[in-house]
């Protein structure tokens, strides 16, 4: 779904300089907003969608009558981006992950780097946790997620997506991960909290008939031209998906497929192979694991292109959200904004081996 559109953000003609600050709330447990804080420095925020904590808020130093409003224990952080038509855009939630405190002759100091909500989930679990065969994947997950007593969530809609075999996961096993793969089953993108600090488990984005979320090109007047590098990164691209059931099913369910001959990477183009290896739980069918693999490789064939830029900050930019650049779709997997007027905003994008909806 395309962003919102700002003339501010997308520097409409006529508009030169943007004045605009962050502002700092505190909030508690469930998201409400019980203080403002000001901050000595912060330094930015950044958003990946790889790793295990996708979002950290980084610079983050609070003075001794600050430190007075927060308890590190209970409170969270959720910085605003505010325009100076008034609008306010967020940045996301962070939690306290450590808190040293520099001491000095004359005032005491936290400094930190706060860390995404995925870090209340990259928790142990005190009990061995399982799905049953033909068991249903949102209420295993729902129940994970009220282990943590998380209130403000978005869920996929009317999923009926179940696990063929058993899956279990041993106790001490990381609740993020017990999601994720759950989430992999179910042909789910990764759980990850959004800018309004919501934990978010849905669908991937339909590259062929969603709008992208965002779109620039290099003679954008939002990017920064000299800051652009383009890499067709086909060296190590794979040219052979393998799909194999890593779950307790009667006999082997695996299956293999090449991208197309045409390719410069194919493997005819090649002579050899680069192949890369999917495990996934709870496939019925080897023509399952067929259809998987036919559709990884298939989607090879938009090229595994990876572009980097510099813009002016543009705060609407959230996790696992698309891009056209140039014409084409890519995937942003990587940002960080510099929390000072302006920015600057730096991008990663990444185009090919995209998931699918559904």
């Amino acid at each position: 779904m395309t962003v919102p559109a700002n003339p501010l953000l997308d520097l409409d003609p006529g508009v030169g300089q943007v004045a605009s600050t962050v502002r700092f709330q505190v909030l508690d447990r469930d998201l409400e907003v019980v203080d403002v804080v000001r901050p000595l420095r912060a330094d930015s925020v950044s958003g990946k969608t790889a790793g295990t904590v996708k979002r950290s808020l980084s610079g983050f130093r609070l003075d001794e009558r600050a430190l007075r409003a927060v308890d590190p224990f209970k409170h969270r952080i959720k910085p605003w981006w505010i325009l100076e038509d008034g609008t306010e855009w967020p940045l996301g939630v962070f939690v306290f992950t450590d808190a040293a405190a520099r001491r000095s002759t004359y005032v005491d100091v936290l400094e930190t780097t706060l860390l995404d909500q995925d870090y209340m989930l990259d928790q142990g679990t005190r009990f061995t946790f399982g799905v049953p065969a033909g068991g249903s994947i949102l209420p295993a997950v729902q129940e994970i997620v009220g282990q943590v007593r998380l209130t403000n969530v978005r869920w996929p809609e009317g999923s009926s997506a179940s696990v063929a075999d058993p899956v279990v996961w041993p106790a001490g096993t990381s609740r993020l991960k017990i999601i994720s793969d759950l989430c992999n089953l179910a042909g789910w993108l990764p759980p990850y909290f959004d800018n309004n600090g919501v934990l978010v488990i849905r669908t991937p984005p339909d590259i062929d008939r969603d709008a992208p979320d965002h779109i620039y090109s290099a003679s954008n007047s939002r990017v920064i031209r000299a800051s652009i590098i383009e890499n067709d990164n086909l060296l190590d691209a794979p040219n052979v998906y393998v799909v194999v059931c890593s779950g307790p099913s009667d006999g082997e369910i695996a299956a293999s497929a090449s991208v197309d001959p045409d390719l410069p990477f194919s493997v005819e183009n090649r002579r050899f192979e680069i192949v890369e290896v999917v495990r996934a739980q709870g496939l019925t069918s080897t023509a399952q694991a067929q259809q998987m693999a036919d559709a990884l490789a298939a989607s090879a064939g938009a090229g595994f292109k990876n572009v980097q830029f510099d813009g002016f900050a543009d705060p609407r930019h959230d996790l696992f959200q698309t891009v056209e650049w140039e014409g084409f779709v890519y995937r942003e997997i990587e940002w960080s904004l510099k929390l000072k007027p302006g920015g600057p905003h730096s991008h990663t994008l990444t185009r090919g081996g995209f998931p699918r909806s559904g």
